[in-house]
């Protein structure tokens, strides 16, 4: 899976959002109209830069519930940066469709053959993972 985000956010991007939130939830157009004036009013404030990294930021959060539905599913996943985005939105079209791609999920089932399936995982222990405040 290619996980892309916009280049830029525009208006009718958010009245898209907004749209589809309305029929959803049941709730007037009208009465969002505040809540899309801001999201608006913010994204406006971003410089194209802040744009790239916020677009790319809110495309982990998909990234993060597509692996852990995958992982109900007991689907295997492992996210990839180390690709040529450049080269994935050439050959994809992706410049022509306003997007650019941000990360690669590979997924699959673990092969029985697998012999490092059992072997254990390196892990940080809780301790050295946080600190606690």
């Amino acid at each position: 899976m290619v996980f892309c985000n916009f280049t830029s956010v525009k208006d009718e991007h958010i009245d898209s959002h907004l749209q589809l939130k309305s029929k959803l939830m049941g709730i007037e157009e009208s009465a969002l109209k505040g809540y899309g004036d801001f999201m608006k009013s913010k994204t406006g404030e971003m410089t194209p830069e802040q744009t790239s990294v916020w677009n790319a930021k809110q495309t982990y959060i998909a990234l993060g519930n597509a692996m852990a539905m995958c992982a109900e599913l007991k689907i295997d996943t492992c996210p990839l940066e180390g690709f040529s985005p450049e080269e994935y939105n050439s050959t994809l079209g992706l410049h022509k469709k306003g997007l650019e791609s941000t990360v690669v999920l590979t997924l699959g089932y673990r092969s029985a053959e697998d012999k490092t399936q059992h072997s254990p995982k390196v892990r940080k222990n809780l301790e050295d993972l946080f600190e606690y405040l």
